[in-house]
């Protein structure tokens, strides 16, 4: 039961008790979620901790919904990752990022991401600077935004170079395979 004074000053607002109430079970409903997300993203964190840093690919994206407590937006990511010793694998991943870093993502970008030590599946994303093109999964340094178009005659060419140097005998066929996978990120 409110005191006089208080339902005075909410008459004075044009709010009256029973509305008061009803937001403060609001408020109480967002809290208590907003703490179950925080504790779920603490957990993630202490999971991946001791875990790898293992470059990835990004497949596709989703954009959620702001959330304001963890200081983000909501984002589904399809990845996959390559494990310096193992076969490359799909995972997702549902994670907070800073607006900042979400205006960076791209289908095909390449990325970092954590991963847990017993579990391959349990990861996030990780030293990703806020740069247009991510960051160098293999150094950490942030890189330019690329045109996929500019990026793909780039490496059109980059074949067609590595052909004739196999053609005129300065490359063994083994060697320019290896060249190839590199360029084609294989």
């Amino acid at each position: 039961m409110l005191g006089k004074r208080k339902q005075e000053l909410l008459a004075r607002m044009g709010l009256d008790s029973a509305t008061l109430q009803q937001a403060a079970v609001r408020v109480q409903a967002v809290t208590t979620a907003a703490g179950r997300t925080q504790t779920a993203y603490r957990v993630l964190v202490q999971r991946v901790a001791a875990g790898a840093e293992m470059p990835a690919t990004l497949q596709s994206f989703t954009i959620g919904e702001a959330q304001p407590q963890m200081g983000g937006v909501s984002v589904s990511l399809g990845l996959l990752v390559e494990p310096p010793e193992g076969a490359t694998y799909a995972a997702t991943a549902d994670q907070v990022l800073p607006e900042a870093i979400v205006g960076t993502l791209a289908e095909g970008q390449r990325l970092t991401v954590k991963v847990a030590p017993d579990d391959p599946q349990c990861l996030m994303l990780w030293n990703t600077p806020h740069a247009a093109g991510g960051a160098d999964p293999d150094t950490g340094r942030a890189l330019e935004a690329t045109d996929p178009v500019a990026s793909t005659d780039d490496r059109i060419a980059r074949l067609e170079k590595l052909g004739a140097l196999r053609d005129t005998g300065v490359l063994t066929e083994d060697e320019f395979q290896a060249q190839k996978a590199k360029i084609l990120g294989r």
